[in-house]
């Protein structure tokens, strides 16, 4: 998980509280179980972040927690110190966001399996070497492509309910590198040719960096490409510059079709403006509540079967 998506997950955390505030999560009458968290390295503020998160959601679950010392990117330093709570009865259970290769923890997650301790872990049971799901196990993903899709159609919808179903936009690429980049670029374009059968895409253009220059690029892309009705953004320096961009080039964008993904609180206010169609983001604080809520499950009896779970994607329109 990059730093850009600290906002994210700190904001994430209010709507998480409250949807433990609004559900009723009783202790257990037997001895208070103790789950822990580990993440990829305390050095990113994300991780501080999930780390509160979980201690105060999990508290008010009516479960005990427990720190992971710094694993600092390194899954052999992980597996230690998971095995370090394993072996000496620390936890009950944990979640573990896995720093290198995964499947160095999967003499760890055998390990918490013959000690009774449940685990949810990133990722899919291939990535730790197992075939298919696992009792005591869940492992959780990120479905990049639902992501996408959601984007996709979002445009979509813009350019039908605006009537401007034949017309043509742009679309941001991320990075290469990007986790997830060709799922979520081939997700969109899939969905919002169904959503739109009719519009093109008519450039393509790379974004990276600030606002500004993000901003700078889109600038460009729209002297180039004067007809294009909107474009696509996959973070909120996207989504910002894009808006300044058209307006530094005389239009409005409520009149146009501006999507982006990120979820940050200025993206938020832009969409109720009506200068953002539609913001997506991957909701991290109900991504929290229903990994400890997996936890509970699995704690709950020995030989419970895991699942595979997948971090929510929340779209803010207006």
């Amino acid at each position: 998980m990059g730093a850009r998506n600290t906002k994210r997950v700190l904001a994430g955390l209010a709507a998480a509280s409250l949807i433990v505030a609004t559900n009723v999560f009783p202790a257990a009458a037997e001895e208070q179980k103790t789950v822990g968290f580990s993440p990829i390295a305390w050095a990113i503020p994300a991780m501080v972040g999930i780390k509160g998160g979980f201690n105060h959601i999990a508290e008010s679950m009516g479960l005990k927690t427990a720190d992971a010392p710094d694993p600092n990117f390194d899954s052999a330093t992980a597996k230690k110190n998971i095995e370090s709570w394993v072996t000496n009865k620390i936890v009950d259970g944990f979640w573990s966001i896995t720093p290198g290769v995964p499947s160095t923890l999967k003499s760890t997650l055998v390990l918490a399996q013959e000690k009774g301790v449940a685990a949810v872990v990133n990722g899919k049971p291939e990535d730790y070497g197992f075939s298919g799901l696992q009792k005591g196990i869940s492992f959780a993903v990120i479905d990049y492509a639902k992501l996408g899709t959601s984007l996709g159609a979002q445009m979509g919808k813009c350019l039908v309910t605006k009537k401007l179903a034949t017309s043509s936009i742009i679309l941001g690429i991320n990075p290469a590198g990007t986790i997830g980049k060709i799922e979520m670029e081939a997700a969109f374009q899939a969905a919002f040719k169904k959503a739109a059968p009719k519009a093109k895409i008519v450039r393509a253009i790379a974004l990276t960096g600030d606002q500004a220059k993000q901003q700078a690029t889109i600038r460009t892309a729209i002297q180039a490409s004067p007809k294009a009705v909107g474009i696509a953004t996959w973070t909120d320096e996207g989504s910002l510059g894009s808006i300044a961009a058209y307006k530094t080039a005389g239009k409005k964008p409520a009149n146009l079709c501006l999507v982006g993904a990120g979820g940050g609180d200025q993206a938020k206010a832009a969409v109720k403006a009506k200068n953002l169609f539609a913001d997506v983001a991957l909701d991290f604080g109900a991504d929290i509540v229903q990994n400890i809520v997996e936890l509970k499950r699995l704690m709950a009896g020995t030989g419970v079967m895991g699942k595979q779970l997948v971090t929510p994607v929340i779209v803010y329109t207006k």
